[in-house]
């Protein structure tokens, strides 16, 4: 059941009123939080370790490291100017970075940075050792599953560390202009890099053993590349790139060029990946059954493909306006999204064995989508800078149910991250089947009752499409609060600017009343008052929509 499956999900959020985390989804109880420092030491950073064991966070004051379940307090340090951080595969090793900058010292003297990537030892809690990094692109050493082998990029040196040693490396590649590499996971050890352009020589993919000599795999030339993304599936045995050349030849993209090809390391064979339309490439992710991956692409109504390990064409999702695609933990549901410009928010449920669509639920201005470890609940969130009104946090079962909500009160409460807790392992697949009717109409954004305070909020499954979503922001204030503005209210063919200047011209109407009441001498609530105070902003804003 929903309830019992959500109660071990863990996750965490920061913001403008503090930081913590959060067991359970339907109720979730607090493990960890900290609201009292908000507004002094707001917390810039955090991240979730790989077997879920610890969360770490930088408060501008310290970066420490907690024990997830528990929350005791397992490292700290005074480094107030931590930016990211992150945890090797088994969690042994805990890495910081902060920006490398020059500054100058008190006699005006150009001071060179200090060594900024550190590396903590996750059993003792020591500090073992502190490199350069310059760049926040490239400083994130990548390692092998078992923790045996780290590489990273220094310039275009790519130095192999054996162990977890990392005062000095095992052995190393030199290549000049390489920019980018992605070492594999699984058995074998291979790693993928890029070489730009340079002296008249095209860029280059080249795949290498990680043996002695980097022996050569594959070799594959890029007339047209700027710059490519690597992407393993999970047993290290293929691998996809996503190549990029910034400015569109035809002009007809803002997103530059891009193609997708696919590597079996197994054979050495290198192919492109058979695109339906043209446009920009969105997306291609693997399946993490490793069996097959999706890419979604194409000018708007744009398309989801899914393609087998020899990159044929397995099955086609119909074109709409979608941009996103994210794969359950099991890869048994792929979720096929509409985010950012595609005002929709579409969410599509698609199950990927009988490829067909179990749900569609709409879920506007989502800035972030993430899947739980268990593979039943996402969460979808609004965070700032992104959007800057209506923060919030929304958990779903796959169902399209929405199980919980966390608002944030616009414009001064701020949501700048919410993240599940990894937990690899834990879960075990579960059989996907088709929705009933009563769930289908439980799914989507809870929508709140017609009839004032007293009245239910219902899901949008089941409320017939004449009552459109209303960010909260826009929703009807005064007597009745918490209704809708009715869609009846809205004409047909009325342009956004009209519908915002109607929905603002009652609010002025509503403070009207207010100021009557106070002239007959009646006692009016803090919040009546503190509307009357906003009615120079709403006027502004009326004139302003009126100019546009």
């Amino acid at each position: 059941s929903d309830t019992t499956m959500g109660e071990n999900v863990i996750y965490a959020y920061r913001g403008s009123t503090g930081f913590g985390v959060k067991r359970g989804i339907k109720p979730s109880e607090a493990v960890f939080e900290d609201k009292e420092n908000a507004k002094v030491n707001p917390c810039r950073v955090f991240e979730w370790s790989n077997t879920g064991r610890f969360f770490a966070y930088c408060d501008t004051v310290k970066t420490c490291v907690i024990e997830a379940s528990t929350g005791r307090v397992i490292l700290s340090a005074e480094l107030r100017r931590t930016a990211e951080m992150m945890f090797s595969p088994k969690d042994s090793l805990f890495l910081t970075w902060e920006p490398y900058t020059t500054y100058n010292n008190k006699d005006g003297e150009k001071k060179s940075p200090d060594p900024n990537l550190r590396i903590w030892n996750m059993q003792t809690g020591e500090h073992i050792t502190t490199l350069v990094a310059q760049k926040q692109s490239q400083w994130r050493p990548q390692f092998s599953d078992d923790e045996t082998v780290a590489v990273r990029l220094v310039g275009s040196e790519l130095l192999v560390h054996k162990n977890g040693l990392f005062e000095k490396y095992d052995n190393k590649l030199v290549l000049p202009k390489m920019e980018g590499f992605a070492l594999s996971p699984g058995q074998n050890h291979h790693i993928a890099v890029y070489i730009s352009a340079h002296g008249g020589k095209p860029a280059v993919v080249q795949v290498r053993r990680l043996d002695k000599d980097f022996s050569l795999v594959v070799n594959k030339t890029f007339f047209k590349s700027d710059s490519a993304k690597f992407t393993w599936n999970n047993k290290g045995t293929a691998l996809l790139i996503l190549s990029v050349v910034d400015v569109d030849s035809t002009n007809k993209s803002y997103y530059g060029e891009q193609s997708v090809h696919m590597v079996n390391v197994m054979t050495g064979d290198a192919c492109s990946v058979p695109l339906g339309k043209s446009g920009p490439v969105y997306q291609a992710k693997w399946n993490p059954n490793g069996r097959e991956f999706a890419v979604c692409y194409g000018y708007m109504p744009a398309r989801v493909t899914w393609y087998n390990l020899r990159a044929e064409e397995v099955f086609n999702i119909a074109d709409g306006p979608r941009n996103e695609i994210h794969y359950n933990a099991f890869g048994s549901l792929l979720l096929v999204c509409g985010f950012g410009n595609l005002a929709t928010g579409k969410i599509e449920v698609w199950d990927t064995e009988t490829r067909k669509i179990l749900v569609e639920i709409a879920v506007p201005n989502t800035t972030h989508l993430e899947w739980a470890p268990d593979g039943q609940h996402f969460m979808t969130a609004t965070t700032c800078p992104r959007l800057r009104i209506d923060n919030c946090y929304r958990l779903w079962n796959y169902r399209g149910k929405q199980m919980a909500e966390v608002t944030y009160a616009s414009p001064q409460e701020e949501l700048w991250q919410v993240s599940f807790r990894r937990l690899p392992g834990v879960y075990n697949p579960f059989p996907v089947r088709e929705l009933t009717k009563e769930e289908k109409s439980a799914a989507g954004l809870l929508v709140r009752g017609r009839g004032g305070d007293g009245a239910p909020a219902v899901a949008a499954g089941s409320v017939a499409k004449a009552s459109a979503y209303v960010p909260p922001h826009l929703r009807k204030e005064g007597s009745n609060k918490g209704t809708l503005a009715s869609v009846a209210d809205t004409k047909p063919g009325q342009s956004e600017n009209e519908r915002k200047i109607m929905n603002l011209q009652k609010k002025i109407t509503d403070i009207e009343s207010l100021k009557k009441k106070q002239q007959s001498g009646e006692i009016l609530q803090l919040n009546q008052l503190e509307k009357i105070t906003k009615e120079d902003e709403i006027l502004a804003q009326i004139e302003a929509l009126r100019v546009n």
